[in-house]
């Protein structure tokens, strides 16, 4: 066709010294200085270069490397478990006022959870994205922006018009530091690997969210020593994922011309796992903000306190993406907007859909079932390092990584038996 003998001409015509333009099937293109081409195998001057080499501009760039199926996967399964949760909650065989386990609404809340957390940072480690190097608070700035996106429309979708009136600095607080929290596991993630980050973080919230309820609320518990046990055993699982990255490290495997490489996952950097406990302290406090909302004047009021409180919890988020946005003006730090902009925004609403999800769990099944049992979203986020990341290849990582996983899963479970009545 004349549109494609036009594409060839203008392919084969020389390029600018220091530059290459690949012309591609779609409006988006890219050029690319001297500085990426050399990496590329291909000549400077060529424009033949490989596709793997291809840096691709624009707002689609980001499924480079990843594709379009495993993000819009995602993109249904977000949509699909809160919807099914609220569908069951609105039925009358179903819907409760507190907790109530027998209803199917806490279960499916659960599992909604667990896929959403377990597969919301996928797009994090995309390779469009890792390319561009840009730090996790600029990509935080458009994860709040997803966030905020999605809270806004699900409240809009099922509380009253009169809960909009109702807005708590409760809720702002939580929201102000929730994105902080974040970029604290995504340097954890980056650092550790996606395995082993989320292992960590699901034990040390369980572990901080407990002590908040028993000590600081004074909930009362089932079994003592039971769930001090569990804690126990949490924290084992911990020490043992911590470990597992002595296994991995001592794995190595010959190239195709004898050089030794390392395995896929290096040695977890101390900046990482420092970073992975203060973001996963801080997420087990997130839901004590809450705490007081609810039991103040502000929520009672409302239809729907678990709901209601989000409304609070994205002005506080406003807030703190307006001081990141500052912060990478005044640091001189692009933003990458064409390129961050789809997959952090769509990282923010995988997320937001699994809080949705968690907020029911809470609801059917308290906070001494619900919350633990969504934190299992580690049996998820360990089958995408394994499997997709490779992060873990060597046998004896993986069984060591396999009983961490186990004892976490025991101690959430004890602490459902003998926690908070």
């Amino acid at each position: 066709s004349a549109y494609r003998a036009k594409s060839a001409a203008l392919c084969h015509r020389p390029p600018p010294q220091g530059t290459c333009m690949r012309v591609m099937s779609s409006p988006f293109l890219e050029k690319r200085d001297s500085s990426e081409l050399a990496s590329c195998p291909q000549s400077a001057g060529s424009c033949d270069c490989p596709a793997p080499c291809a840096v691709r501009g624009g707002l689609l760039s980001c499924f480079e490397g990843v594709g379009f199926a495993i993000p819009a996967g995602i993109a249904i399964v977000a949509l699909a478990c809160p919807g099914v949760a609220v569908a069951l909650d609105s039925m009358s065989e179903f819907h409760s006022s507190g907790v109530s386990p027998d209803t199917p609404v806490g279960w499916v809340a659960i599992l909604g959870a667990c896929l959403l957390y377990g597969s919301f940072g996928i797009l994090i480690k995309a390779p469009s994205v890792k390319k561009l190097g840009a730090g996790p608070n600029i990509l935080q700035i458009y994860i709040n922006i997803g966030v905020s996106i999605t809270f806004l429309a699900w409240c809009t979708l099922l509380l009253q018009p009169s809960d909009f009136q109702h807005l708590s600095w409760w809720g702002f607080l939580g929201g102000f530091f929730w994105p902080l929290l974040t970029i604290f596991a995504t340097v954890g993630i980056c650092s550790l690997g996606y395995s082993i980050a989320c292992t960590v973080w699901a034990g040390v919230t369980i572990s901080v969210s407990f002590t908040w309820g028993s000590v600081v609320f004074g909930q009362p518990l089932r079994w003592l020593p039971g769930s001090i046990l569990g804690l126990v055993v949490l924290f084992l699982g911990i020490v043992v994922s911590a470990a597992n990255s002595d296994a991995q490290r001592s794995f190595q495997v010959c190239n195709d011309n004898g050089n030794v490489v390392t395995g896929a996952l290096a040695a977890p950097k101390l900046r990482g796992f420092v970073s992975m406990m203060i973001g996963a302290l801080l997420n087990g406090s997130l839901n004590s903000p809450y705490h007081f909302f609810a039991s103040s004047t502000v929520g009672l009021a409302t239809s729907s306190p678990e709901l209601a409180y989000l409304l609070s919890f994205v002005l506080g988020i406003f807030a703190c993406t307006v001081a990141l946005v500052g912060f990478a003006q005044a640091t001189r730090k692009p933003l990458h907007c064409s390129r961050l902009l789809i997959p952090g925004a769509l990282t923010g609403f995988y997320w937001a859909c699994g809080y949705i999800c968690a907020l029911y769990a809470t609801k059917y099944l308290g906070n001494n079932v619900g919350y633990p049992l969504c934190q299992t979203d580690i049996i998820v986020s360990s089958l995408w390092g394994i499997l997709y990341y490779k992060e873990i290849t060597a046998s004896l990582a993986i069984w060591t990584f396999s009983m961490s996983v186990v004892l976490i899963l025991g101690g959430a479970t004890m602490l459902a038996n003998w926690a908070v009545v």
